[in-house]
């Protein structure tokens, strides 16, 4: 929902009023939670399909087709690189990301903002890798989302299941911290 709001409020800033609308059934065929929003166009409300995605890269992109014209949908992303925009425009597909690029098609209505950059991922220290994605690194990512509960497991047991050094499940548990996990 956060991602769908900072998307949003983009959005508004460039006058298109937002409102996420409540929906009649609890999940749609994919066992998502499906979401709506009402924008308010120059030219009349107009009620969109959302479709939320954490990362789209062009593969993935490939697979999003644009619905039939009775029906609107956005995609709704953290950033939409220009390839991937390129590649939605010619196939009409409408999407807003939390950087602030959009593009909105409808009749009486063309907003195309391109060239937000995404976000900036910090560089490791040092100019080093990030020991959260070195092998040992994710054995303890690995062991922290099949077994949730030993998030609030001492280290040393961190350690003892997922077969890493405890200096490992320290960093890797600091820089999970840092990246806001």
């Amino acid at each position: 929902r956060d991602l769908l709001d900072e998307a949003l409020s983009h959005l508004s800033s460039a006058g298109i009023p937002t409102l996420v609308l409540p929906v009649d059934h609890d999940t749609g065929p994919d066992g998502r939670c499906p979401l709506a929003v009402r924008l308010h166009t120059p030219t009349g409300p107009v009620v969109y399909d959302v479709q939320v995605r954490a990362e789209v890269t062009p593969s993935v992109a490939a697979l999003v087709m644009a619905p039939p014209d009775d029906h609107s949908l956005l995609v709704v992303t953290r950033h939409v690189s220009e390839t991937v925009a390129e590649q939605w425009r010619r196939r009409g597909v409408q999407f807003a990301d939390t950087a602030g690029n959009m593009y909105l098609r409808r009749d009486g209505l063309l907003l195309d903002v391109r060239g937000r950059r995404g976000p900036t991922r910090r560089p490791a220290e040092g100019g080093k890798s990030l020991r959260t994605f070195q092998p040992r690194g994710l054995a303890v990512v690995f062991t922290l989302l099949c077994h949730p509960e030993t998030a609030g497991a001492s280290y040393r047991e961190l350690s003892r299941l997922s077969r890493s050094s405890l200096g490992s499940v320290q960093a890797v548990m600091a820089e999970l911290t840092s990246l806001g996990h």
